[in-house]
């Protein structure tokens, strides 16, 4: 039997997006279930349905974009995840893996999401967030870019949440960890050639 209805708030929904997600993201790195950015939108959205599974609030939805709409040729900006409350957009999320894939994910790209969520949610009430994942060895370098992605955000008036989930900093003994994904995503893109 689903559990009662219960109500969820934005302050819920930030709670879970700001520290729970943290947690579930890292057992996820270390399992190796997250490699590519469509591996992390299918995990954040996975996590962000559990949790309202648990509330039985069929008033909220958390919609997953499909991918193929990335590719569209269009000015309509799609966040990958956004969040409704009875049809009323309430949070707008980008995404961004680099964790081993720097070649593939430079930073000027997580740049163009902040811009993007800030000029998609500019004049309204929309909560939005960038999630950030990323091994930033350097630290100085670290702090100048998280630095820098705030600067980006301030540039708005409703501007962006930075949330990054640097693997140096949040998982025990990274480096393994890290050595995996890389090995693995090197394994996996065999399969595909």
């Amino acid at each position: 039997m689903p559990p009662m209805k219960q109500d969820i708030s934005v302050d819920d929904w930030s709670q879970w997006i700001k520290v729970k997600l943290k947690k579930k993201l890292g057992n996820e790195f270390e399992m190796l279930t997250i490699i590519s950015e469509a591996d992390l939108q299918s995990s954040v959205c996975s996590f962000l349905r559990e949790k309202l599974a648990q509330y039985g609030n069929t008033d909220w939805r958390v919609l997953n974009q499909p991918p193929q709409w990335k590719y569209q040729k269009s000015n309509v900006i799609r966040p990958d995840i956004l969040i409704t409350f009875k049809g009323e957009r309430k949070i707008a999320m980008e995404l961004k893996q680099s964790v081993a894939r720097k070649d593939l994910v430079p930073f000027s790209k997580v740049l163009d999401d902040v811009r993007k969520l800030g000029e998609y949610c500019q004049d309204t009430e929309i909560f939005s967030y960038l999630i950030w994942t990323c091994c930033e060895v350097n630290t100085e370098k670290s702090s100048e870019r998280k630095t820098e992605l705030e600067n980006k955000a301030g540039e708005y008036e409703n501007a962006p949440e930075i949330i990054i989930f640097d693997l140096l900093k949040e998982i025990d003994g990274y480096s393994k960890v890290l050595q995996s994904i890389i090995r693995y995503s090197e394994e996996i893109s065999t399969y595909y050639e």
